[in-house]
């Protein structure tokens, strides 16, 4: 699989829940705490209700940047905003 030996996601045809899916389970929760793997969880519900159903190759870097905005700035969240999850983001698309 392209995706596990480094390959550029954003070429990729899958599914954007998909590839966050892989991506934590490789890269971010392994022996990590309870909290950090909550807030990733947390923060797929985030993306789950703006691109549920998107391929990850089809999300424009506009609509990236709007996501990242809305989130930074707290719109449709309860939780104090913060910077963790869009970080998240760009690391998941940068290619390794």
């Amino acid at each position: 699989d392209d995706l596990k030996r480094g390959g550029d996601p954003s070429k990729q045809d899958i599914l954007l829940l998909d590839y966050w899916d892989q991506w934590v389970e490789a890269y971010r929760t392994n022996g990590k705490s309870i909290n950090t793997v909550y807030r990733y969880k947390l923060f797929r519900k985030h993306l789950k209700s703006r691109f549920d159903g998107r391929k990850l190759n089809s999300i424009r870097p506009i609509e990236w940047q709007k996501f990242i905005n809305d989130f930074a700035a707290g719109k449709d969240r309860k939780d104090k905003p913060h910077e963790s999850g869009h970080v998240s983001v760009r690391k998941m698309l940068l290619p390794r």
